[in-house]
């Protein structure tokens, strides 16, 4: 599954959110919401989107562990030099402070052109006022149809935010886009169905609420709660946040804080601290105030504390307020958050009005004086955060929602399987045609292929699968299909032993290769065969083809040029196995030549007669699956490039005799070292090296608009994409190299 999440990148809450999907095989993608150029440490195996950054890889606070996208200003050398690094990210910040004012949309004209090349299946915006309303703006410059959104509610993005005028109208807007909703309190829950939301699209999840309860109780002072001589305060103070009411509520009881400590966690702003140093000298008690810390630090504060107070005019459910349950802290809270849906005012905790100082006063002189009522408190708030806030109990919530999302609406997508796309053709005849299916590995996606050969529109076939080894899926299968498949075991699947058996074990007029997880549509023989009948003079014909991700849900479109054979060969390209249809004459004269690898569309158009002429059919007739929502193993397709290349150099060799590749050799083995090139992403001095044998064996290499470019633009673009692409995107040159680009459309 692949997930575009739209928040804060250096938020705490977004990092524990996503953190909850590790182990989950997804491919996650954060654009920030804000875009400050900045990643939170703790972010892991994500990929962040960001305009301009500084990337300075000494810095203790770069996040390694993350992929980054965009503009990256560094410097190869003086990396150690700091007013070098500083100037950088004073450049990136003026960048993109720029970028802002004098193109307001700028960001989500950005996001829009990744949702249509990400293609995701789900899109997330957590959070209104930034994600949302970002989101909102991007849809309308979205090309392709838009996956199902989710949106979450922050806690004030309704309550509060929905009452102002400015935001009322762009808060619906928000809710008319997104298909789910998720919250962490009924109360947003009834605010979004007043508003017209459907309810039985809403969940209730904690967003930055989710502990490991065995870690948090290495930090839990011993004993019970009423024995701990701390309180502790949430020091937010803005537009929501009212700590200077709390530290006024201090004056109000000053005869029982005696013997107790006061600590300030976060206080937000000069006014705070001044505050603080004020009542400390009134009350005649020393006030520590924290600024940001490791979250042990504030784990074993909490940990320490008799009562927290949380004060603000909007919130949901107060992270700071749901970590006081867990560590045994008796909660005051303001009623304008959802703590009344997690403590019982009273009994497990108090709700108090944010602007009262003489109520959270009340409050807090009861906490203080009463043992039995904190410590009854302490165990009530344990067994609540056992239930609903222990981190596998919550991160299932998250996991089953996103599964759900997509299982209710990846129908949508999943477009191509057994449809009718209209009349077959007109056949005058029904010739044989032989299914082949190269069954070189283990596979989940077996029975999907063979269904879809035998759900074919057309009288007269017959299918085989050639298979190495007799594992427990080939004898499954066996038994099952037995009536309807010939089952050949073979030595080896490479090139010349398949083509062989090929020749000795089918006997179709023509042959049809399939993939053994790669399905096809019901009327790709009918189409194809129809196709080479009224082109008798073409020996190999191929289609469109739907991409398909593991799930076998439509991820968009590979729409393929009409190539010619020596296209084939001078730009290295290999056609999608799965969906050929050869003529038997080929097949009889196909060249039983040694494979680089497993049976593929490449050696199989490398071994045909060089006179061959290849049909192209633009119709969707079969699919290309995607591994990991599109992403492929950059070590994997590295051995395969090189795997390749070391092929094409014997293959050459072997025909220059004969003058077979002689007019376009310098053409393919350059495409076979730019490829290689290409996928060597683990190491500059390697890209470098094979670019620049590129180089000197062809002088000019062509690209997607058959214009020459002098190869040293090749290289560099090869080399250092990270520098030259945003260059030629500034000054509108074009990014192709040598492979044409492959259109990619949603259906």
């Amino acid at each position: 599954m692949k997930i575009l999440i739209i928040g804060f990148s250096d938020s705490i809450h977004v990092v524990r959110w996503i953190n909850r999907l590790k182990n989950q095989d997804w491919d996650i993608h954060l654009f920030p919401s804000i875009d400050n150029g900045s990643t939170h440490p703790d972010l892991d195996d994500v990929t962040v989107y960001h305009s301009v950054y500084h990337k300075n890889t000494l810095s203790p606070t770069f996040n390694h562990r993350v992929r980054y996208r965009g503009i990256a200003l560094s410097t190869p050398v003086l990396r150690h030099n700091s007013r070098l690094q500083n100037s950088l990210n004073i450049l990136a910040t003026g960048l993109r402070h720029i970028a802002q004012i004098q193109m307001p949309l700028y960001r989500a004209k950005q996001l829009a052109r990744l949702i249509d090349q990400l293609q995701p299946d789900i899109i997330h915006a957590m959070e209104f006022q930034a994600a949302g309303y970002l989101l909102v703006n991007a849809a309308g410059m979205v090309k392709k149809p838009l996956p199902p959104i989710l949106v979450t509610n922050f806690g004030s993005d309704i309550y509060l935010f929905r009452r102002l005028p400015d935001h009322t109208q762009r808060v619906d807007a928000v809710l008319r886009i997104a298909d789910y909703y998720t919250c962490e309190c009924q109360r947003d829950v009834e605010l979004a169905v007043s508003l017209g939301f459907d309810r039985d699209k809403t969940s209730v999840i904690p967003i930055g609420g989710s502990f490991d309860l065995d870690y948090c109780a290495r930090f839990r002072q011993p004993g019970p709660t009423s024995k701990r001589k701390l309180i502790f305060i949430k020091g937010y103070q803005g537009w929501a946040g009212r700590s200077l009411v709390a530290l006024h509520a201090l004056r109000l009881c000053k005869d029982v804080l005696q013997g107790y400590e006061i600590a300030v966690h976060l206080p937000s702003g000069q006014d705070v601290q001044i505050a603080a140093e004020l009542v400390s000298q009134d009350i005649g008690i020393p006030i520590q105030t924290i600024p940001y810390s490791p979250h042990e630090r504030m784990l074993e504060l909490m940990g320490r504390a008799r009562v927290h107070i949380g004060l603000s005019i909007s919130d949901a459910a107060s992270t700071s307020m749901l970590e006081s349950l867990v560590m045994g802290a008796f909660p005051i809270q303001s009623c304008t958050a959802c703590a009344d849906e997690y403590f019982i005012d009273g009994e497990s905790g108090f709700l108090v009005p944010p602007e009262d100082p003489y109520a959270v006063a009340e409050a807090l002189r009861r906490a203080l004086t009463d043992d039995a009522l904190v410590d009854r408190a302490a165990e009530i708030n344990a067994k609540v955060a056992a239930e609903r806030l222990e981190f596998n109990v919550v991160r299932d919530q998250t996991v089953r929602l996103y599964q759900r999302i997509y299982e209710e609406t990846r129908g949508q997508w999943r477009k191509w399987a057994y449809q009718d796309l209209g009349p077959l053709p007109e056949l005058a005849q029904t010739p044989l045609v032989s299914v082949i299916t190269p069954l070189d590995r283990e596979t989940g996606h077996l029975k999907e292929v063979i269904e879809s050969v035998h759900a074919q529109k057309y009288p007269s076939f017959e299918h085989i699968i050639l298979y190495q080894e007799e594992t427990q899926q080939v004898k499954q299968f066996q038994a099952k299909y037995n009536q309807q498949i010939r089952w050949i075991k073979l030595n080896s699947l490479d090139l010349a032993t398949v083509l062989k058996s090929a020749r000795e074990v089918s006997r179709g007029d023509f042959v049809l290769w399939t993939t053994a997880d790669e399905p096809v549509l019901p009327r790709l023989i009918a189409t194809a065969v129809a196709h080479l009948q009224q082109h008798p003079n073409q020996t190999l014909v191929y289609s469109d083809a739907y991409e398909i991700d593991h799930e076998s849900a439509v991820r968009g479109l590979r729409q393929l040029p009409g190539y010619t054979y020596n296209e084939l060969l001078r730009l290295n390209i290999s056609l999608p196995l799965s969906g050929l249809l050869m003529r038997r004459d080929a097949l009889e004269k196909a060249e039983l030549i040694p494979s680089y690898g497993p049976f593929d569309g490449f050696s199989l158009v490398l071994s045909l007669p060089p006179d061959s002429v290849l049909g192209h059919v633009s119709e969707l007739l079969t699919t290309r699956r995607v591994t990991r929502a599109g992403r492929r193993s950059p070590s994997s397709t590295f051995n395969q490039a090189l795997e390749k290349l070391q092929f094409t150099k014997e293959l050459l060799q072997r025909n220059e005799a004969d003058g077979k590749l002689r007019q376009y050799a310098r053409d393919t083995l350059s495409a076979a070292y730019y490829e290689v090139a290409q996928e060597a992403t683990h190491s500059l001095p390697v890209r470098a090296r094979y670019a620049i044998k590129a180089w000197f064996t062809r002088p000019c290499l062509w690209n997607s608009g058959n214009k020459r470019l002098p190869t040293v633009y090749s290289t560099a673009l090869v080399i250092s994409p990270r520098f030259i692409r945003p260059l030629l995107a500034i000054l509108k040159l074009p990014l192709s190299g040598l492979h044409p680009r492959r259109k990619l459309a949603q259906p």
